[in-house]
């Protein structure tokens, strides 16, 4: 999604896109804990433990306790071969991501960098400060700095900055407006429910 945001045009269309990607986002981590907790509970019933003694949570899940899991399963290599496939597409993914995203919001605010510099410049330049910020969480402390992200930066705080931008969109800026905006930049007017 924040893909999308980047790079679609600024007169493309939106209320579709914008309908279709939290469902199909929904949908897919819907499938994703379907498949994953129903992975986990066949395997607490094979070993007659409990749920919560078979798994943890955080990275240890990812590397510690799914490698377990496949290793119960018939043809373990290529059940870990697919899984590792699987985290490291994901992390390129994200990159990519994040890095456009990144970009894009520099060059929203301050078009005249492309000016300055080439595109591909700008992104090495985003790319080595994402990879010298990120060197943090590979020093011995790492990984009492990524919990601390993780706690304090996802869950409730989350939670909150989500639902306060919620309701200064929806009732401090207010809808009309926003449609206002929406229609004069791609010709599309947000539906009004009475």
């Amino acid at each position: 999604m924040i893909y999308y945001g980047g790079s679609r045009e600024r007169d493309s269309k939106i209320l579709t896109a914008s309908f279709w990607i939290p469902v199909a986002n929904s949908l897919t981590s819907f499938y994703a804990a379907l498949t994953v907790f129903t992975f986990v509970g066949h395997v607490a019933h094979v070993l007659k433990l409990d749920v919560d003694k078979v798994t943890t949570q955080s990275v240890s899940l990812a590397f510690v306790a799914y490698p377990g899991l496949i290793n119960l399963l018939a043809g373990k290599n290529f059940w870990a071969v697919i899984f590792f496939t699987m985290l490291v597409t994901l992390g390129i993914d994200s990159a990519f991501g994040y890095v456009d995203y990144i970009m894009e919001f520099f060059l929203d605010a301050f078009p005249v960098i492309l000016t300055k510099i080439k595109k591909e410049v700008f992104c090495v330049v985003i790319c080595f400060a994402c990879f010298i910020s990120s060197l943090m969480f590979v020093t011995d402390a790492g990984y009492w700095v990524f919990g601390m992200f993780d706690a304090y930066a996802c869950g409730v705080s989350l939670y909150f900055c989500l639902i306060m931008e919620c309701i200064v969109i929806g009732w401090v800026f207010g809808i009309e407006k926003l449609s206002i905006i929406a229609e004069r930049t791609t010709g599309e007017k947000i539906p009004m429910f009475t």
